[in-house]
């Protein structure tokens, strides 16, 4: 495959640019706009809690993990007592 004046050129265009000035357009755009970087930093502090909630709440019974624990059977939320301050 032969590469062109126009691709080379261009080729050594970029790498003479700096290193500041070699980011893709979509990224600049993205760091120059305040609502997309707290979008950013939110969709990856979100993903890093998924990837960790096994360390940050690990489940009460290890070899059942997706069962909810459940105090009693009643249908009814119970008022706050000295065990559970906020209820049931």
């Amino acid at each position: 495959m032969e590469t062109t004046h126009d691709q080379l050129h261009s080729h050594l265009a970029a790498e003479a640019l700096p290193p500041h000035e070699r980011t893709p357009r979509w990224l600049g755009a993205l760091l120059k706009n305040p609502v997309s970087i707290t979008g950013t930093v939110l969709v990856i502090l979100f993903a890093l809690v998924a990837i960790f909630a096994p360390l940050i709440a690990p489940p009460s019974i290890p070899s059942q993990p997706y069962q909810i624990p459940r105090n009693g059977f009643l249908a009814e939320p119970q008022p706050p007592t000295t065990g559970l301050p906020f209820g049931t």
